[in-house]
């Protein structure tokens, strides 16, 4: 575990930030409450956190994790029925506040769902304290169930606790946690005033009068000046017209989702899911030259067609309005590379690619080979990183590493790329094998040491 922080270190794209180290959920299940765990090693952190939300809303909540056996931990809340994926990533502070944001995961909602081994260690009911990220969110996350939550927190900072949770009080709620169950959470408490049963204390009461006894005639007392009479009471003001309290505007939700139909490169864009009662859906659909540029475009569902798909950013916003309240949705859509470029079997040519079987100490040999689309086989040794000479073909590739000699210890398997040539940058998918490490040119594996252990990849190579 040593070595895999050592080289997730060197990985780093900023050698000052923390690096987050997580196995994407692949689904969560409607019945329980997803558990997402990170390793994040280089040093000390100051705060981690998991921003989720639905698919069928925009807005990001986050839940505070916490320190754990294995790195650090969070519990979210389950997802209600009309919620058919949770989307999520992890952000990471140091003490020196450097910041990291891991990517951003789809996780489907499956009744199908395999229980994580994680969540044996913790209580049936967690104890979910859950944060806004903007002013003027609702408390609770929509798309999410309120059971096991027990507290929120505004974009301001300020805790509350929620009716009907674990019997946790208002003063158990703090930065982002509560006090917990399984070590999920963990809270200190806010001052707040003393509760007591006893009815709040009446102000002193004079002496009581002596009982009166029949009067004693007297003389009759001297004329004075005559008591005023009381003021008559203030006539109440007049209600206002209904026409001076008009109501408030209508509130409206922007919300869209993204899909490529029959794996094409032509982008739809529908926004079926924002609320309100929305009378116009206006679009800006930012791409490069090559690519169109930007376009305008409004109605609930329409289609952009891009002339290839090379993995190219393009940032699409929209903006809904039912007359007089208005709201704005925005995100960064990676378009699919692999869609668009031909398997083309014939374009034989040859590729280059680096490996680095690393193992440490080296007081034994790791000895593997690839294997390039089914043939093409180069031996490896973990010694130092080896430059090869493989053959491909244009369109998608699969390269196959397969360790052949082992003493059985831990080892980091790492591939990269050329920036330039034929190599389609972002093209990079596992296939097999447990993942440490993958941006635009690199993917690293993580290795148990075991004989005829095996990983698996895809990449694509352009015209």
């Amino acid at each position: 575990m040593v070595l895999a922080y050592e080289l997730l270190l060197s990985l780093s794209l900023s050698a000052a930030a923390p690096n987050i180290v997580h196995e994407p959920l692949p689904c969560v299940s409607p019945a329980r409450n997803p558990v997402v765990d990170a390793m994040i090693p280089g040093g000390d952190i100051r705060t981690a956190k998991v921003y989720f939300r639905s698919d069928k809303y925009p807005k990001f909540y986050y839940v505070e994790m916490q320190p754990s056996a294995t790195g650090f931990l969070s519990v979210l809340p389950k997802p209600s029925p009309e919620t058919s994926s949770v989307i999520y990533y992890i952000e990471a502070i140091d003490v020196t506040f450097n910041n990291a944001t891991g990517t951003e995961y789809t996780a489907l909602v499956s009744q199908d769902c395999p229980q994580p081994g994680e969540v044996t260690e913790m209580a049936a009911e967690p104890e979910i304290v859950v944060g806004a990220t903007e002013s003027g969110l609702a408390a609770l996350p929509p798309g999410f169930e309120t059971a096991g939550i027990v507290g929120t927190i505004t974009a301001a900072g300020i805790g509350t606790a929620v009716s009907g949770g674990s019997g946790i009080g208002t003063a158990a709620v703090v930065g982002g946690v509560a006090a917990g169950v399984g070590g999920a959470v963990a809270a200190t408490a806010l001052p707040s005033e003393p509760a007591t049963d006893e009815p709040p204390a009446l102000p002193p009461v004079l002496d009581a009068a002596p009982t009166p006894t029949a009067p004693t005639p007297t003389a009759p007392a001297p004329p004075s000046s005559p008591t005023p009479a009381p003021a008559p009471p203030p006539l109440p003001e007049p209600e206002p017209a209904p026409e001076d309290n008009p109501p408030p505007p209508s509130q409206v939700t922007a919300c869209f989702t993204v899909s490529f139909p029959g794996n094409s490169c032509n982008m739809k864009l529908d926004a079926s899911c924002s609320t309100g009662a929305t009378s116009s859906h206006d679009w800006v659909i930012s791409a490069s030259p090559a690519m169109g540029g930007v376009t305008t475009p409004s109605g609930k569902t329409v289609n952009r067609a891009f002339p290839t798909c090379a993995g190219e950013n393009v940032d699409v916003t929209l903006t809904v309005a039912d007359g007089g309240a208005t709201d704005s949705d925005g995100r960064t859509v990676l378009l699919p590379v692999a869609l668009q470029v031909p398997d083309d079997s014939s374009g034989a040519l040859r590729v280059t690619v680096t490996s680095f079987l690393d193992v440490r100490p080296l007081n034994g040999a790791h000895r593997g080979i690839l294997v390039s689309n089914g043939s093409a086989t180069v031996a490896v040794q973990n010694d130092a990183p080896r430059e090869h000479q493989l053959s491909g073909r244009i369109g998608n590739n699969v390269l196959e590493a397969t360790l052949i000699s082992t003493p059985g210890r831990e080892a980091v398997w790492s591939f990269d790329f050329p920036a330039n040539g034929r190599f389609v940058s972002g093209s990079l998918r596992p296939l097999e094998g447990s993942v440490l490490f993958v941006d635009g040119h690199r993917i690293v594996f993580r290795l148990n040491g075991a004989s005829s252990e095996r990983v698996r990849f895809e990449y694509v190579l352009a015209r």
